[in-house]
């Protein structure tokens, strides 16, 4: 696949950035996979898996909206630190 056309924001790059997701996605090794670990490779495996942690691991909600009745009589949520309420 060709990053550039891809909507992850990764864009053109080297062929050791598809090495690095390999490694850090399907546990091969870069012998594995006939490649040296070289600094290039070991830049792109720690940026890979930056890549995939700022994907899938998100911090928690600290507070969440709770559902309350307006002072109009409809619907609406409100977030304790803002006091607003929208409807």
């Amino acid at each position: 696949m060709d990053h550039a056309a891809a909507h992850d924001g990764v864009g053109v790059q080297d062929l050791a950035w598809d090495v690095a997701g390999a490694i850090v996605e399907h546990g091969f090794s870069a012998e594995d996979l006939g490649f040296a670990r070289d600094a290039k490779l070991a830049f792109f495996i720690e940026a890979h898996a930056a890549k995939q942690s700022a994907i899938f691991i998100r911090p928690p909600r600290s507070r969440r909206p709770r559902r309350q009745r307006s002072s109009r009589g409809g619907r609406g949520f409100t977030i304790a630190d803002e006091n607003m309420v929208s409807t």
